[in-house]
């Protein structure tokens, strides 16, 4: 059992929102809540009642180990869950350092309620070498998405990214607007009954909510996404969750690298879509 504890600053929120920021995923907080579990100035509270400026909120949670998929003496590639974001002491990079590696950092990104396989460097010349092979491209990324529509536009799509800081949110456009992007989609199966589409995508550029973003201003959104999706449609699907999972990654260092002997590897995890969801084959 790991204790969660911070002093909240800012308007005021409820409950719940305040104890999500501490690191714990928000799906498991209502549950924790009923338990007594959740404290607001070390008093218990089974009720999710308002914190203000100033309150302390502590969460007493157990959170499942974390599942790696590879690790040697330079890296390790660990599955992510939905609900905890990547980076931060208090977030899945914090975890990763207090329960299986002191050193580890965080190389890249998956959004907080993305799931997937995530990259860490364990010592400073993995480090350096990763972030060099994400500038060049040497190391791929993969993602399954559920996708809502009969989707045909597949191959490289490019467009431009704009970010709305204020908002955190994106806009993508065809206009030279922000940074742009490309990124590769190929059709793996269609559920016509459900109007859904799986999609293998592929990030080409990296950015903020790119796939989510791209597949919007293509006509489409990820199944669960309640940021660009369409919330009529997530509730009748009953998808509460964003059905996006970064499966697969496979790295192409360069000749002479510390990490060449990695090239072809490639690292993923086995999923099916089984009631309109992805789930991880067991």
């Amino acid at each position: 059992m790991s204790v969660r504890n911070g002093i909240h600053t800012g308007l005021p929120v409820k409950l719940l929102r305040a104890a999500e920021t501490l690191g714990v995923p928000y799906g498991v907080l209502p549950m924790l809540l009923r338990k007594g579990e959740i404290r607001l100035n070390g008093k218990k509270t089974y009720e999710n009642v308002t914190v203000n400026h100033g309150d302390e909120v502590t969460v007493y949670y157990a959170p499942p180990s974390p599942s790696v998929k590879y690790e040697d003496e330079n890296i390790l590639i660990v599955y992510k869950r939905k609900g905890i974001k990547s980076d931060g002491e208090d977030g899945f990079e914090g975890e990763i350092r207090r329960e299986l590696c002191e050193t580890a950092v965080l190389c890249h990104r998956i959004d907080t309620n993305t799931d997937g396989i995530v990259l860490f460097a364990k010592n400073a010349i993995a480090e350096r070498e990763i972030e060099k092979a994400f500038k060049n491209r040497w190391i791929e990324k993969k993602y399954l998405a559920l996708a809502y529509g009969i989707f045909k536009k597949t191959g490289v799509q490019k467009a431009y990214l704009e970010k709305d800081e204020k908002a955190g949110t994106v806009t993508v456009s065809e206009y030279p607007q922000g940074e742009e992007i490309e990124t590769r989609f190929e059709v793996v199966e269609t559920f016509k009954e459900q109007n859904l589409t799986l999609l293998d995508v592929t990030l080409i550029t990296g950015k903020t909510h790119q796939i989510r973003a791209h597949l919007k201003y293509l006509g489409s959104f990820v199944v669960g996404d309640g940021k660009y999706g369409n919330d009529i449609v997530n509730r009748r699907l009953k998808a509460g969750k964003q059905q996006l999972t970064a499966y697969k990654i496979t790295f192409h260092f360069q000749n002479g690298s510390v990490l060449e002997y990695l090239n072809g590897k490639a690292v993923d995890i086995k999923l099916k879509v089984e009631s309109g969801k992805l789930k991880i084959e067991e």
